[in-house]
């Protein structure tokens, strides 16, 4: 019970810790999807050094030695509780965003965090020790199990109840009951530290698995196996909220998938059936492919589950195949650090190298790919040289040829799929890029420019993934038109349209680029203000597109994230005194949450003049955040209009706009619905603060 709970709790800890530190580093990183990703590169890193540890320290000293200093490890480590988690005092030495991130919750939370990672391999090595009757490495499928348990509890139980500053405080009281528990299992391996250790490992394997004759490739192996599981969780991540759609908690599918199989592997071999799973695994590779190229031309529902299936099935070739390589416990805390270097290294690729290296998603087939390259080797590797004496008595001659007849056949099979996924890969992506102008990608996504004519009309689109962040139309006499969500009868082109201009011009902010369409309702002596996070956005908009440069109001832009700039403009310049504060950021489809919180409204109304407004962009296909700015901007005391626009065929998208202000009177000439507490949801009536939001209250039911 010591060693399960150690386990069960270790690794309820780390999935809790997860979710908390990425949405505590999300304000300061702009919201964008990339946070996550980091921190997920941050926690396979510290899982090997965890696992290192573990390997290190059951190789140093007798059982009573390591038990005592885990056990003073594990108290010092309290030092760094309670967890908090803050990018703000080091971000004016270290600019890039994923070294900054590395770099805080490496000093915030990276010993608590080294303890817990350590648990699973080093728990398994002491009950191989205490417990030689039962096999440690179903323990490894009870921490799966506890991890998963913990990822499903955090949108459905935590995140709609507590505040971050509560789920701080819950789980570092989580990890003193951790830390109470594990000291027990420490008791537990001083009191029975005796010859039990040699009385396992004299007599080997005691479990009663096949050998796998792979003595010097086995290493290779694990690594290999562990990275790709890796890389296909995240890259399917990536494949399904950025390419497929943006929904929120779709991120917690492929990473129950991947627990999930994990779970069934590590339970025992009667869920896996080579022959089976090899079979759906090529079946999956092939539809992969085609979803990768064609899944948006497909209801949003089936491509996503074919997706996780298709996860699955490679998850599932991976962890059971290492599961086949497991050693004999002596030697299970390398290879647990051997998972641990694979996993680091998937997440490594995806993370840090695919963004520099790619200007595409080609994470998920990339490492399907390898998945393929590495089942075949498996299975050769294990295939070569001759049957041994007992199976030449079983089998017939006959039996035996079929067999090598067999063999041969799977072996050309493999060898031109090598060559032909490739191949068919690279003619599919020629079709694909025809009407692209431009891609880039960075740490803060995918964007592509791409021409194309939609009912009739000849236009240039920005895209994100499957999300149009505006487009302008290429007629040259019309490429001045506001278009998309800013285009006629929406809810910014009613106030641009009817705002009383100054005599100086207009003062007008804007947070988030995208193609500067905005920027079209510019007048002579007008000045608008850009701030916008990702540089490539910024050259994107002064290359492909031309609303700027044709633009008759001043433009200013300001790179990085606008929550921030405008923080320490205030700090430092006073209020901008905008007329008009447009928040138009997005990541991917939705607003970032850090912009739609009570302190962020408080701030943007430091930067507005008394009669100024706040105009909200807030469409979206599947969260409803109306209600959030509707009470958000009643607790502040001003006036809210909500205008909603239908589509618009060839020149205005569909749009939901929410205009805020101190004087009803500048709605006058706006035709819109006043918002107010009949528009407000069950669920939402806590406001949205930085230390409270609940994106699954937000859901559309739809």
């Amino acid at each position: 019970m010591l060693y399960g709970g150690a386990i069960l709790t270790g690794a309820a800890l780390v999935f809790q810790i997860q979710p908390v530190a990425g949405k505590l580093l999300l304000p300061s990183f702009g919201g964008g999807a990339s946070v996550w990703t980091t921190c997920m590169f941050f926690f396979q890193a510290m899982l090997l050094a965890g696992y290192g540890y573990a390997h290190a320290l059951t190789r140093l000293g007798s059982p009573r030695q390591q038990a005592a200093l885990h056990a003073t490890l594990l108290l010092l480590s309290m030092l760094f509780l309670p967890v908090a988690v803050s990018a703000r005092p080091i971000d004016t030495w270290l600019q890039d965003p994923a070294a900054l991130i590395l770099l805080e919750l490496l000093l915030s939370i990276g010993a608590p965090f080294a303890m817990l990672a350590s648990t699973a391999p080093l728990i398994q090595r002491w009950a191989a020790m205490t417990s030689p009757r039962h096999s440690p490495y179903r323990l490894y499928a009870l921490s799966n199990f506890g991890a998963l348990l913990a990822l499903l509890s955090y949108p459905l139980m935590v995140e709609p109840v507590l505040s971050l500053r509560a789920q701080t405080v819950v789980w570092t009281g989580a990890y003193l009951l951790f830390a109470v528990i594990m000291l027990g299992a420490c008791w537990l391996v001083w009191k029975h530290h005796g010859s039990a250790t040699n009385r396992v490992f004299a007599t080997g394997d005691r479990h009663g698995r096949q050998q796998v004759l792979l003595p010097l490739r086995v290493p290779v192996l694990t690594v290999l196996l562990a990275a790709s599981g890796v890389v296909i969780l995240l890259a399917v991540t990536n494949e399904i909220t950025q390419n497929i759609a943006p929904v929120p908690f779709l991120w917690i599918l492929p990473l129950v998938t991947y627990l999930l199989s994990y779970i069934l592997c590590f339970s025992g071999e009667g869920w896996y059936d080579r022959a089976i799973w090899g079979s759906l695994f090529v079946v999956s590779a092939s539809s992969l492919i085609i979803l990768h190229f064609f899944g948006t031309s497909f209801p949003i529902v089936p491509v996503i589950v074919a997706y996780i299936l298709v996860q699955f099935c490679a998850c599932m070739v991976c962890h059971a195949e290492l599961y086949r390589l497991r050693p004999e416990p002596s030697r299970l805390t390398a290879w647990y650090l051997q998972i641990a270097l694979g996993g680091a290294l998937g997440g490594a690729f995806v993370s840090v190298i695919a963004p520099l290296a790619f200007s595409r998603y080609w994470e998920a087939l990339i490492g399907i790919y390898l998945i393929y390259v590495v089942f075949g080797l498996v299975i050769l590797r294990e295939n070569r040289g001759a049957p041994d004496e007992k199976t030449l008595r079983a089998a017939s001659a006959m039996e035996l040829k079929l067999e090598r007849w067999g063999l041969h056949l799977f072996t050309l099979g493999w060898v031109i799929g090598i060559f032909l996924l490739p191949a068919v890969v690279l003619s599919l992506d020629k079709l694909r890029v025809e009407y692209d102008v431009a891609s880039s990608r960075n740490f803060y996504g995918l964007l592509n420019v791409r021409d194309v004519v939609t009912d009739g009309v000849a236009r240039r689109l920005l895209v994100d993934g499957t999300t149009i962040h505006g487009f302008q139309l290429l007629e040259e006499e019309r490429q001045d038109v506001p278009t998309s969500y800013y285009g006629a009868n929406t809810g910014i082109a009613m106030l641009m349209e009817n705002i009383k201009r100054p005599s100086t011009g207009l003062n007008v902010g804007i947070i988030g680029l995208g193609t500067g369409t905005l920027a079209a309702y510019g007048m002579p002596g007008d000045r608008f203000r850009f701030y916008e996070l990702n540089p490539a956005v910024v050259d994107v908009a002064n290359t492909h597109f031309s609303f700027l440069s044709l633009s008759q109001a001043d433009i200013d832009i300001v790179t990085g994230d606008g929550r921030i700039a405008m923080e320490r403009e205030l700090e430092h310049e006073g209020s901008r005194e905008y007329d008009v504060l447009v928040i138009d950021a997005f990541n991917s489809d939705a607003i970032p949450v850090h912009l739609l919180t009570r302190e962020a409204l408080e701030l943007y109304w430091s930067h507005l003049k008394p009669d100024g407004v706040l105009a909200l962009h807030l469409t979206n296909n599947y969260l409803d955040l109306i209600p959030v700015a509707s009470n958000l901007g009643a607790s502040l005391g001003k006036e809210v209009l909500f205008v909603t626009t239908p589509r618009d065929v060839g020149v205005t998208s569909a749009a939901d706009w929410v205009l805020l202000a101190e004087n009803p009177a500048v709605f006058a000439q706006s035709t819109g619905e006043h918002a107010g507490s009949e528009l407000t949801v069950p669920g939402q009536e806590r406001l949205w603060t930085d230390d409270y939001s609940n994106l699954l209250g937000v859901l559309k039911r739809r």
